[in-house]
C-alpha cells in the first residue's frame, strides 16, 4: 500500500514539473507587425510625461 502511495505521488509530481515545463515558453507579441513588449503593472498615464533626465 506504501509503495502505490509513493509511486502515486512520483507520477503526481513528474506530471506536474513537465505540464509546467510545457507553460513556461516565451511570450511574444505583436501589433501591426511589430514587436511589442509586454511590461506587468505598466499604466497608460506613464506616456503622459517625458522620463525625467538624470
Amino acid at each position: 500500500m506504501i509503495n502505490n502511495n509513493k509511486r502515486s505521488l512520483n507520477k503526481t509530481a513528474l506530471s506536474l514539473a513537465l505540464a509546467g515545463g510545457l507553460m513556461a515558453t516565451n511570450a511574444q507579441a505583436q501589433l501591426a507587425g511589430h514587436n511589442v513588449i509586454l511590461v506587468h503593472g505598466f499604466m497608460m498615464e506613464n506616456l503622459s510625461e517625458a522620463p525625467a533626465n538624470l
